[in-house]
């Protein structure tokens, strides 16, 4: 006998949509999720925030009615890191609390720790003082992905970051290095350019996001150069040094590019 007919490890977009959908066809469902919130990196440190951020932005930037009043058409001429994490943390907190909600509606039971297994349809929660074991018929593992990292980048989350790091920036660096021309990078690429901040973008491929037609990544190329974006296409980072709190980034064509900060963003991995 078990204690579930389904556990669910992870609480992600995966883990959500599997959790709830079988408590809706009449199953006893449990979730379990490591961190201290519900949403995995989608709701915490990923798509949510990241797309908060972006209005945030936007709106104390004046950005859309720069065509209207002019450059400054700013609701605050020095934005801060605070000033965006109020807007970005409403989101977020707001989010977690619709999906804590969804999952009363629906009798989902969830389990906040970090689960292993210890036979087939066993599973061990370790909440860190104590821990518990519960069994279920079925088990999805739905535990996301992470961000790819590499050994030339020695990635500190302090001023050298990954995509789930750059979001705990204690303040808007003047300068900021890109390692990936992805979505993530070019997100934050058109982010911190937007907020003043010089961005420098390296990336292996000749051009930025390369499932792209070659006439749009060209467009969004030039879009980012005429807010100052600089690019180095066709380019490999080689090694990442820093010395009295500036960043030394050197490519594989002897390029050196110096920064207040590092985002290593080239893609994410499974867990």
């Amino acid at each position: 006998m078990f204690n579930y007919d389904l556990a669910v490890i992870g609480s992600g977009p995966g883990g959500r949509g599997a959790a709830i959908q079988g408590a809706k066809l009449g199953k006893k469902v449990a979730v379990i999720e490591q961190q201290s919130l519900l949403g995995g990196v989608s709701v915490n440190t990923g798509t949510i925030p990241s797309k908060a951020l972006r209005q945030a932005i936007l709106y104390l930037t004046g950005h859309f009615q720069r065509g209207i009043y002019g450059g400054n058409s700013q609701l605050k001429q020095q934005i801060t890191i605070s000033d965006l994490n109020v807007h970005t943390q409403k989101i977020v907190e707001e989010r977690v609390i619709t999906l804590e909600n969804q999952y009363k509606r629906n009798n989902v039971d969830i389990h906040f720790g970090k689960a292993s297994f210890i036979g087939p349809h066993q599973l061990k929660i370790d909440h860190g003082l104590s821990s518990q074991s519960i069994s279920a018929s079925t088990i999805i593992i739905a535990t996301g992905s992470r961000p790819a990292r590499s050994k030339t980048v020695p990635i500190n989350q302090v001023n050298i970051l990954d995509s789930d790091g750059i979001l705990e920036l204690t303040k808007i660096p003047d300068s900021l290095v890109v390692v990936g021309g992805g979505i993530i990078g070019m997100e934050y690429a058109s982010f911190f350019s937007t907020l003043g901040t010089k961005v420098t973008v390296l990336d292996l491929q000749d051009n930025i996001l390369p499932f792209l037609d070659t006439e749009m990544s060209i467009a969004l190329q030039h879009h980012l150069e005429r807010n100052g974006v600089v690019f180095h296409l066709g380019e490999m980072v080689t090694k990442v040094t820093q010395r009295s709190g500036r960043i030394k980034t050197l490519s594989d064509k002897n390029n050196v590019v110096y920064s207040e900060a590092l985002l290593y963003a080239i893609g994410r991995v499974g867990m």
